[in-house]
């Protein structure tokens, strides 16, 4: 935890180890990292942490790799293998790459259905306070899900890649689709 006791990792796993000369912790079998906002699981977690063993810097999640969280960024993630970057704090996500059947949930607008992207791998990086994701790069067997918002239909885009970008505080804004694009729209029942 921080100094005001807030901000703890609890970690849990079948084997845990510690190599304080190389700066690293790695879990293994069922492993299991919770914060106050987002829990990690895989089979294998290895934290990489910084010079004075304090901080972690980069985490890698191996086998069965999945990622939930309860705050304004991605609500979900999944693939067999995730890399993550932290920020000089430790704690604000910075950048994530998702390897091998990738699928990412973001929440919908105004608790709505959730947004989903699924790719072979997927890139993404994040603003400088880990709220937003600001640049998003999916590759492979891509498929965008959009929910039904408003008066908007529910969307389906598949293509080879996706190419998405925004700005800090706002999200993404533009996205490219190349390679095979196929777009659906389906409007529920009796609209």
């Amino acid at each position: 935890p921080d100094a005001a006791g807030a901000g703890a990792i609890d970690g849990s796993a079948s084997k845990a180890g510690l190599a304080r000369a190389d700066n690293f912790v790695k879990l293994e079998g069922t492993a299991r990292l919770t914060t106050d906002t987002r829990t990690a699981e895989a089979d294998v977690i290895t934290a990489y942490l910084d010079e004075k063993g304090e901080k972690v810097q980069t985490m890698e999640l191996r086998e069965h790799s999945r990622i939930t969280s309860s705050g304004a960024n991605a609500e979900r993630m999944t693939a067999r293998n995730i890399d993550l970057r932290y920020g000089a704090d430790g704690r604000t996500l910075q950048s994530s790459k998702l390897m091998e059947s990738a699928v990412l949930e973001f929440p919908g607008a105004n608790g709505g259905g959730s947004r989903r992207i699924a790719g072979t791998t997927i890139d993404t990086a994040m603003s400088p306070d880990g709220a937003t994701v600001t640049n998003l790069t999916a590759r492979e067997n891509v498929q965008v899900d959009l929910p039904v918002e408003g008066d908007s239909p529910a969307r389906r885009i598949r293509s080879a890649t996706l190419r998405a970008t925004g700005a800090p505080g706002q999200g993404i804004q533009n996205a490219v689709f190349e390679g095979g694009v196929d777009f659906a729209e389906t409007r529920p029942a009796g609209k």
